[in-house]
């Protein structure tokens, strides 16, 4: 209970930041939002319940089964240990053993992800109404939430990622040399963190470092070359460093299994199936095969498949819009929308390599928030009839294409 406390304490602190930086309706969305959140945990919960479970079933049952072997003191090992870890510590810091504090927990960090990705495009000068649209697109979607809700480690995945983006946005406006060490320390610790909980978490935290690394260095290149040359060497030092790191607590082991894995999976399909992987994963699971779960999903739940479904026909109609909205209005680049589509990119290319677009739930829960992230950062909400007509257009043609391609 202590860290859904802090976790709600933060909610709140972000909230009233936004407020008095003039995000429209902010108080009335995330009202909204714990709403529909509240409802769709107490359904979850009672589904279980008839279901004699504890937990949803595969990857969550496994870290919730080790999770109880750390709590009965005996010592247990499994994959991704980082989320075995955290809800570890959310059960002994509550008044008694239940998973039901998990699922608070993440939905509390599905938000909190949220308002940190709002709080940092209100500060990049995005219009306050794409901050507060973004806010209710992604915190009310039945899909995202009972995705990202249930005792799975992706809401804690993409929370450690808006704190690696947030690090790394905030470190130019600080003028002390300490405050940016301190800085570039925590980004240290998070990407020791973001893969504790998935394998490749590291590969964003350099990216990141090295977008933001050589953008900041091409005057100095031209200036002061000795002095860009001596930042190409640090560089190497520090990504030196982060692998010796990661070789002795055993991680690099992991890596090397993992890797071949990948590049065997994706040799493995064909040029069309990577090709089109990227739309699977950005238009599915769609609203017919969400309904259709007991078909066409390994595991389910009868509430699952309908609030998934509801998600994704919202989801077609919201891509429609976002794909009007992208060739219609002016776009404005910002370092927070390239971070954002850095992340982006490292994900779709992962998963399509390694699933060819046949993702789980939970996996497009972090796209729709990423996806949706990118788009309401770098273009304006304008309703005008070009725009209706575009907008009207594209969602016709993505729930074509996903009715054809069986998304």
């Amino acid at each position: 209970m202590l860290i859904i406390i802090a976790e709600i304490i933060t909610i709140v602190t972000i909230v009233n930041c936004l407020k008095r930086n003039d995000v429209q309706k902010i108080y009335l969305y995330v009202f909204c939002a714990f709403a529909i959140q509240i409802f769709i945990f107490i359904i979850y919960r009672i589904e279980l319940h008839s279901l004699g479970r504890e937990v949803y079933y595969s990857d969550a049952e496994t870290y919730w089964n080790t999770t109880l072997s750390l709590l009965n003191g005996y010592s247990a090992e499994t994959y991704n240990m980082g989320y075995v870890y955290y809800s570890y510590l959310i059960e002994i810091t509550s008044p008694f053993i239940w998973a039901g504090f998990i699922n608070i927990s993440n939905t509390m960090l599905i938000n909190i992800t949220v308002l940190i990705i709002a709080y940092m495009m209100q500060k990049s000068g995005v219009e306050p109404k794409n901050t507060s649209s973004f806010i209710l697109i992604t915190m009310t979607n039945p899909l995202i939430i009972y995705a990202m809700m249930r005792n799975l480690k992706d809401s804690l995945f993409l929370f450690y990622v808006s704190l690696i983006i947030l690090c790394y946005f905030s470190i130019e406006s600080k003028k002390n040399n300490l405050l940016k060490f301190a800085i570039y320390v925590l980004i240290l610790i998070l990407t020791l963190l973001v893969s504790s909980i998935r394998h490749w978490g590291f590969l964003i935290p350099i990216s990141l470092f090295f977008y933001m690394y050589f953008n900041n260095s091409k005057k100095i290149m031209k200036k002061m070359p000795l002095i860009f040359l001596f930042r190409i060497f640090s560089v190497i030092f520090i990504l030196f460093t982060i692998i010796y790191m990661m070789n002795k607590i055993g991680y690099m082991q992991i890596l090397y299994m993992w890797v071949p894995i990948v590049f065997e999976s994706a040799s493995g399909m064909g040029i069309n199936s990577l090709i089109l992987a990227p739309l699977k994963i950005l238009t599915g699971p769609g609203p017919i095969r969400s309904v259709l779960g007991s078909k066409y999903f390994l595991f389910y739940t009868e509430s699952g498949n309908i609030f998934s479904a509801i998600g994704a026909f919202f989801w077609w109609i919201i891509l429609g819009m976002y794909a009007a909205f992208y060739l219609t209005q002016e776009k404005q680049w910002s370092k927070l929308s390239m971070m954002l589509i850095i992340v982006f990119i490292i994900f779709i290319a992962i998963y399509s390599m390694q699933y060819g677009g046949s993702l789980e739930l939970r996996f497009r829960g972090v796209i729709y928030i990423l996806t949706s992230a990118i788009i309401l950062t770098i273009t304006k909400i304008k309703t005008t009839k070009v725009f209706l007509i575009f907008s009207t257009l594209f969602t016709l043609i993505i729930s074509a294409g996903g009715i054809v391609f069986g998304i």
